[in-house]
């Protein structure tokens, strides 16, 4: 009976090593640690322009505070619609950088001199939605669009999102009209963002006053509703109030009505 040769036996380790659990471990991790991890703010906000009818500043202004958050434009992605008083902004990129971002927003709401010789003031911010680790990224860059350029085409009603079953009284109660609300104004984002999704700038414009409009309606989100939103919905939070819930610790329950699951009592005898 002849034994293993050497060369045999190094050959076995090396396809041993090759498919050990451990190496499997690695190799994914190795993977994944350079990977960055994404996360979404969605807001409204109100604002404004002596000179409006000249044209919009919000693309200046805003890329203007990505600047002043340390930043680039490049490391921002997603979709700004305006009207002359409000806007919707859903933003996506690095914790790092929302963080940054909201804390010069902040400073741009409450400071008179912040980039004065822009003409341009942000009012007041309602935090719709803030989302960590939402996989990738879901537009091909960061826009700015006038809903005035898509909306002259459609009329602004005032279309009831809630036009399925009726809420409760407690529902009502905890803003479950509001969560709806928010989410339909998202998804119809989102859904924009889908279809830009690799196309070149000048594709995309293209697509943001031409196709959109006449062929997606019903993914441009109305004046009304973001409006609406902005004066009416008491259940969000203003930036200032979201930095002190984001940036404070967290605070265990360990035992009351509200943990699950309840403490098993153990009788003895």
């Amino acid at each position: 009976m002849s034994g293993n040769t050497k060369e045999e036996m190094e050959g076995n380790s090396e396809i041993t090593s090759r498919t050990s659990l451990l190496d499997v471990i690695m190799s994914k991790y190795n993977q994944l640690k350079d990977t960055k991890s994404y996360s979404r703010l969605f807001y409204v906000a109100k604002k404004t322009q002596k000179e409006y009818s000249e044209g919009s500043n919000s693309s200046t202004f805003h890329l203007s505070l990505f600047q002043k958050a340390g930043h680039k434009e490049e490391d921002y992605y997603g979709l700004l619609f305006e009207s002359q008083e409000f806007y919707v902004h859903i933003l996506e990129g690095t914790r790092e950088c929302l963080m940054n971002y909201l804390r010069v927003l902040y400073s741009a709401q409450i400071e008179d001199e912040f980039l004065r010789e822009i003409d341009y003031k942000i009012l007041n911010v309602k935090i719709l939605m803030y989302t960590d680790d939402i996989g990738r990224i879901h537009f091909p860059r960061w826009l700015c669009k006038e809903l005035q350029q898509v909306n002259q085409i459609l009329g602004d009603d005032d279309d009831d999102a809630l036009s399925n079953s009726p809420l409760t009284k407690e529902e009502e109660k905890i803003g479950v009209s509001w969560v709806i609300k928010i989410y339909d104004i998202l998804n119809q984002l989102l859904s924009i963002g889908k279809k830009i999704m690799g196309l070149s700038l000048k594709h995309t414009d293209n697509f943001m006053v031409g196709e959109l409009p006449q062929s997606f309606p019903e993914l441009i989100p109305k004046e009304s509703a973001i409006k609406e939103l902005f004066q009416d919905c008491e259940h969000c939070l203003t930036i200032s109030e979201f930095l002190e819930v984001y940036n404070s610790p967290v605070d265990l329950e360990l035992s009351g009505e509200n943990v699950w699951p309840t403490q098993t009592r153990l009788l003895i005898k």
